[in-house]
């Protein structure tokens, strides 16, 4: 029964002990392996519950306490506890024999042996069984007058001999398990604490790298980015918001609204920080927040941050500045409206030459019209639609300076007679307002290579521009001079002078007072940004000076010497007021019947063969047998466009020398180029000066078609 019972025992025992030497192995191998080569805080997160669970595993095992008591230096201990007991139990034994009586004496010392193996091992357990077998056969063989026989007695005490020793050596064996399941399990304890310690601190780099990396993120972002408690101290910053308010680290942490900016400013911005924690929700909101450069506007996105507890814990807020953009907003918002007030004042000034064009028109249709009336009403006529052209030219010429398209033809001039024409130019004006214009201009003469045009143009605008903002009868002043490498002209007024608003802006397009008096002297508010553009593209400058409104103003334009700029050739003029060399058989084809109507008795008063057609099939039908010398398109007709008409003129044989001329309102340089493309020899821009067109008529080549004809004939008639 005994040794079935050790039997059992031990296999139970080693399954036992050798599952738990695999799971410390286990243990032990995951912590030499070390941390997996892609350590991630989230996969340390992960691992943290089966630690805890083997960690859980460990501390619920119970090891029940089998000695011994005493052990190493103090094992003698359980040697004098192995006597004690037996002497007591001994003597206990014997003082009950009369009660008990004399069988199976041995019995309780086989206990004595159990709990002396428990108190200090199998060597108490041992010196306990021969004590016990000396104290009974002291006691119980020779004392007791028990009558045992030797046989029989040496039998029992062989048989407690052998139980004892069974006894002692199956405690032994129990304690040495015992010892050996407790150093198994604290080393698998050490080991689990190690592996968590391990981890921790991988979880904690892990940590602490990715904080680093987010912190490294937010420092180079553009965006301003903050986080603050509920109270409203900042608890995170990043390095822009310290660069654009030039502020360190340690002057913010810590710090509230109200210790860093002014109490308008923190007052907004804790406003929109209340809100967001009053809705638990994110607030975009924009914020005005001066810098060390002035007030900035930012609009800030701000968002509750949550703890594990769902609940919020602090404000981030991410800013960007749109101070820019708001700048562009602004400009678009003024050049919109500058772009209705010049609307709304072209359209007014091209009304108001229109009126008197029809005023003089009806006139020259009613019976009986005087010749002085008729003369005169012609003259209202050229001249409105003179002053409609320049409006027309200023503004194509905007245009074209704008796109970088207008080319200048420079030459040397002097200066002086640049300014007489433009003095001629601007002398209507000057004279219906009565001013007095004083020329201070050295008699030396002052060698500029400009445009002769253009220059002309940039000083005829800055007087018209001092004759309409100068009360009548004011006084206007020229003055030019060499300063330096530079030519310098100034035009200056004592007229109604230019608000310090105003001044800054004066030579953008479209930018005008807002007085009603300068409403009432007109213009389309692009004088002076054409002046501008003329002389920047002769390498020039110009300035405006006042001392505010009724104060007067000057114009400083400077022009530096040696100044080499390409500039294009207007058609010339110089005939202009010739008499045609040779009389034309001219075509006009033009689907405005007007148009090619006047133009048509215009020519034909110089003497020209004058022909026209209203669309493009007619008009290259009608070259066809008219064979004229000259043909003026317009571009835009129905059927055929002038430059398909063209183009099959100059397929004809008879049409190689035709001279074209066409006349458009397209007037872009990408307009000129096509018509070029399509044959034209000239491009002009509607409305075109009568005069240079007469020009161009008069001195348009004749055909050699005919004489080529003629040459052949002969020469056939020689032949035959």
């Amino acid at each position: 029964m005994l040794k079935l019972s050790k039997a059992k025992s031990r296999p139970a025992n080693r399954r036992f002990h050798i599952d738990f030497k695999a799971t410390l192995h286990r243990a032990e191998a995951r912590l030499s392996a070390g941390p997996p080569r892609s350590y991630s805080a989230r996969s340390a997160s992960h691992r943290v519950p089966m630690n805890n669970a083997v960690d859980s595993y460990f501390s619920q095992i119970r090891i029940p306490g089998i000695g011994p008591l005493f052990t190493g230096r103090i094992r003698f201990v359980g040697y004098a506890v192995a006597l004690l007991l037996v002497a007591v139990v001994a003597f206990g034994r014997f003082a009950l024999a009369p009660v008990l009586g004399h069988q199976a004496p041995l019995l309780p010392f086989v206990l004595v042996v159990a709990v002396a193996g428990y108190v200090g091992g199998r060597g108490s357990a041992w010196v306990a069984i021969v004590a016990s077998i000396v104290a009974a056969h002291l006691l119980f063989r020779h004392w007791s007058g028990a009558q045992y026989e030797t046989a029989g007695w040496a039998g029992h005490l062989v048989l407690f001999a052998l139980i004892g020793t069974l006894i002692a050596e199956v405690i032994h064996r129990l304690q040495r398990a015992e010892a050996a399941l407790r150093d198994s399990v604290q080393r698998a304890r050490d080991a689990e604490r190690a592996l968590q310690a391990s981890e921790r601190k991988l979880a904690e780099d892990a940590l602490r790298e990715s904080e680093e990396r987010l912190r490294t993120i937010l420092d180079r972002a553009s965006a301003v980015v903050f986080v603050k408690d509920r109270e409203g101290y900042y608890l995170f910053v990043n390095e822009e918001f310290l660069r654009i308010f030039a502020m360190k680290r340690e002057d913010v942490m810590g710090k509230r609204d109200v210790d860093l900016f002014p109490r308008e400013t923190a007052a907004e911005v804790r406003g929109h920080d209340l809100r967001v924690w009053e809705s638990d929700a994110p607030y975009t909101a924009e914020e005005t927040v001066p810098q060390t450069d002035g007030l900035h506007t930012y609009v800030s996105t701000k968002f509750p941050l949550r703890g594990l507890n769902g609940k919020p814990y602090a404000v981030c807020g991410i800013a960007t500045d749109i101070t820019d953009q708001k700048h562009v907003e602004a400009a678009l918002r003024e050049a919109d409206r500058r772009k209705d007030i010049f609307l709304a004042t072209l359209s007014h000034e091209l009304r108001n030459p229109l009126a008197p064009i029809r005023h003089a028109a009806r006139l020259l249709r009613a019976p009986g019209v005087s010749a002085a009336d008729a003369d005169r009403a012609r003259d209202i006529i050229e001249r409105q639609s003179q002053h409609m052209s320049r409006l027309l030219d200023d503004l194509l010429d905007v245009a074209r300076i704008t796109r970088g398209s207008l080319e200048l033809r420079k030459e040397p001039l002097d200066l002086s007679s640049v300014i007489d024409t433009a003095l001629e130019a601007s002398r209507p004006l000057v004279e219906a307002r009565q001013h007095t214009v004083t020329l201070d201009v050295p008699q030396t003469p002052l060698r500029v290579e400009a445009d002769a045009v253009r220059l002309s143009q940039v000083i005829a605008n800055l007087l018209t521009n001092a004759a309409k903002y100068t009360e009548p009868g004011g006084s206007i002043r020229v003055q030019a001079s060499l300063e330096g490498n530079d030519i310098v002209l100034r035009v200056t007024d004592n007229g109604i002078g230019i608000p310090a608003d105003v001044l800054p802006k004066i030579f953008e397009m479209f930018s005008q007072g807002k007085s009603e008096r300068q409403h009432a002297e007109g213009g389309l508010g692009i004088g002076l940004a054409l002046v501008r553009g003329l002389l920047e593209l002769h390498g020039g400058t110009i300035e405006a000076r006042s001392d505010g409104a009724g104060r007067g103003s000057e114009f400083i334009a400077r022009l530096p010497a040696g100044t080499a700029v390409r500039m294009e050739e207007p058609i010339a003029s110089a005939a202009a007021n010739a008499a045609p060399a040779n009389l034309h058989k001219v075509l006009i084809a033009d689907d405005n019947r007007d148009a090619a109507d006047s133009l048509t008795i215009l020519l034909q008063g110089d003497g020209h063969d004058v022909r026209q057609a209203y669309d493009g099939n007619a008009a290259f039908a009608l070259a066809e047998t008219f064979r004229p010398d000259t043909v003026l398109l317009d571009i835009g007709m129905p059927g055929l466009s002038g430059y398909e008409v063209a183009e099959r003129i100059r397929a004809q044989p008879w049409g190689r020398d035709v001279t074209l001329i066409a006349l458009t309102g397209w007037g872009q340089a990408q307009d000129k180029q096509r018509a070029m493309a399509a044959g034209f020899d000239h491009h002009a821009t509607k409305p075109v000066d009568p005069e240079r067109l007469q020009s161009m008529v008069a001195s348009a080549r004749k055909p050699k078609a005919d004489t080529k004809i003629a040459a052949s004939t002969a020469t056939g008639a020689h032949s035959c």
